[in-house]
């Protein structure tokens, strides 16, 4: 059946039904390409800060919900910011575990906690104001490693504000860096967790293998650190007579390093050096990182200030050989390796998985947020290296590789732009008030939609219970839920502006950009998202989009059900292309090397 043929009326029993269902089949499905993140400065602002609200706590340690920032921005001050996370569904008022047992058994359809009708105009979102402190911000600052080491949204909300509005000349980057780490820790540990395990071996270690084979082209490469440090690279680099601008020991200076043949494998074992920095501190086993059953257990208690000491001078370092590194990946074959490495780890992950029919129905949904994993999430079918797009696989692991340091760029961007905190401040927090139930369909319900309704059975393969389980799932996204509420603003809001930037801590998904795309053709406003890595996830949408809008999202998802080809890869990243002056605990100047393993 063409999609000229389906009718406006709903396949299920309402298009936002149509809509959670049809996401939920082609979720982590690409069909066009990424659009690249725009360069505007407010944009960076609220992609940076929405970075450092990245936290986790006991309960999720792998931070999966997302949160987007939008606001009004002057050159000295921030009159209005608005902060929303992902707004999960809910049973029985928790956002916990939810099954399949109870989504079979359960008779209603999604529907909010509180009656509403699509075309209303206010949504059932509220706004909250939240006052920075600015004392208390200095407090936990000078006390951070005494603090706690689990926060919920809106505490650490307001204590990020509290930190932001407290910092000027008497606080330094360094030790609002720590203050960062320590609430992030455990999602940096997932993040460094899957660079070192998503193709089954350190990648390191097969860039190693593709230096032995190749030469690498010759490059002058410009890395900005101290004196001291210059100094200290050098002696490991056994460079002699390499120039040093004459400056202060503490002083950041540029200084052109080569990177050929002759010095690849010295300057991989250095970067390698501070990246098993990050595994020790932020790993519970650094034997476990061989292998993919690691991602299992990352829960490591870092309770020493040394331990995020640690962690933050390698990153540090890490990001001043960012530019090593991408030369080093361009090495010839590279690019090919890690695809096969790529597809070897997705056919192992598959011939070690239960058939979903013999699935324990109890279980959750394979993924709080898979959403989440952007980077380098395999899809959800049988692929191989050419289907991973071997071009694109040094491209993925560069991506990564910069969203581990992304709180490294957002706590340098914000702390140059912290004079814009100290004046005029407006801050809230936006959310819905009450929970939305589970989204429930029956069986037979999907079957009858995709296969005679739809006639898809020659699309996409797909598993009813695997689809019943993504539904569950399902949140409205938070960048989603800020451009509707958007649209409700009053006149005297509004008016100040057509264009709104929204910063999110990652690329948003397909729908969020085909929301912001509608919106604009509805009402002319102009929502300014951080890209789009073009990717299908189960998506609510927010309360009070029409039934207009609704339906051009349905034809979105109903064009891509029949009109996808393949999975192209994602590639997100958090951090800016910008770069932004480093500043460096001078006492820890030294570098090393460390011993790559390569793969046989």
């Amino acid at each position: 059946m063409s999609m000229s043929e389906i009718p406006p009326a709903p396949l299920t029993d309402s298009l936002r039904s149509d809509i959670i269902l049809l996401s939920s089949y082609l979720c982590g499905q690409q069909a066009v390409s990424s659009v690249p993140r725009p360069d505007d400065r407010d944009a960076e602002l609220y992609n940076h800060v929405s970075t450092l609200l990245t936290t986790e706590n006991s309960c999720n340690p792998k931070a999966s919900n997302v949160n987007a920032v939008v606001g009004k921005t002057n050159i000295n001050s921030v009159e209005f910011l608005v902060f929303a996370e992902n707004a999960r569904l809910c049973e029985d008022g928790e956002t916990g575990a939810r099954n399949l047992r109870t989504q079979l058994k359960t008779a209603e359809r999604i529907k909010a906690a509180v009656e509403w009708d699509s075309g209303r105009s206010e949504p059932m979102g509220e706004r909250v104001d939240v006052v920075a402190d600015k004392m208390r911000g200095k407090e936990l600052l000078e006390k951070w490693a005494e603090d706690k080491d689990s926060f919920a949204f809106d505490s650490h909300l307001k204590d990020l504000f509290n930190v932001i509005t407290s910092l000027g000349n008497e606080a330094s980057l360094f030790t609002i860096q720590c203050f960062i780490y320590w609430r992030a820790y455990r999602k940096v540990a997932w993040r460094v967790l899957e660079i070192s395990t998503h193709w089954g071996t350190s990648p390191f270690g097969l860039i190693k293998q593709c230096l032995h084979q190749s030469n690498l082209l010759c490059k002058e490469v410009d890395i900005q650190l101290p004196t001291q440090f210059h100094q200290k690279l050098q002696e490991t680099l056994e460079l002699k007579n390499h120039s040093i601008p004459n400056t202060n020991s503490g002083d950041l200076s540029i200084v052109k390093y080569p990177v050929n043949s002759d010095n690849a494998e010295s300057w991989l074992s250095i970067i390698y050096k501070q990246w098993l920095e990050l595994e020790v501190h932020l790993l519970v086993d650094k034997k476990a990182t061989e292998t993919t059953q690691a991602k299992k257990d990352t829960r490591k208690d870092v309770s020493k200030a040394e331990a995020i000491h640690a962690i933050v001078n390698a990153m540090i370092k890490l990001r001043s050989l960012q530019l090593v590194l991408d030369h080093l990946l361009s090495v010839e074959g590279l690019h090919k390796v890690l695809a096969d490495a790529e597809a070897k780890q997705y056919s192992l992950r598959n011939s070690t998985t239960l058939p979903a029919d013999k699935a324990d129905e109890n279980n959750v949904a394979e993924s709080e947020d898979s959403e989440d994993h952007d980077e380098l999430n395999l899809t959800q079918k049988e692929v191989d290296s050419t289907q991973l797009y071997p071009s694109y696989a040094t491209s993925r692991l560069m991506s990564a590789f910069k969203n581990v340091l992304g709180w490294q760029y957002a706590t340098t961007y914000v702390y140059a732009k912290a004079s814009h905190f100290r004046g005029t401040l407006k801050l809230s927090r936006f959310y819905y008030p009450h929970g939305l139930e589970p989204a429930v369909f029956h069986p037979k319900t999907v079957t009858d939609v995709l296969e005679n309704k739809l006639k898809l059975e020659s699309s996409i393969p797909y598993n009813t219970t695997r689809i019943l389980s993504t539904t569950l799932n399902a949140k409205v996204h938070a960048e989603a839920a800020l451009m509707s509420w958007i649209t409700t603003l009053d006149e005297k809001e509004s008016a100040c502006s057509i264009e709104w930037p929204i910063g999110v801590s990652k690329k948003s998904c397909r729908l969020c950009w085909e929301l912001s795309s509608c919106l604009k053709q509805e009402n002319g406003l102009v929502f300014q998202l951080p890209g789009t890595h073009s990717t299908f996830y189960p998506w609510i949408p927010p309360p009070g989009i029409s039934d207009i809008i609704l339906l051009k999202l349905r034809h979105v998802l109903l064009n891509a059900c029949q009109s996808f080809k393949a999975t192209h890869s994602r590639q997100s990243s958090t951090s800016s292309a910008k770069d932004h002056p480093l500043v460096i605990d001078s006492n820890n100047s030294s570098w090393g090397k460390a011993e790559i393993p390569i793969s046989t």
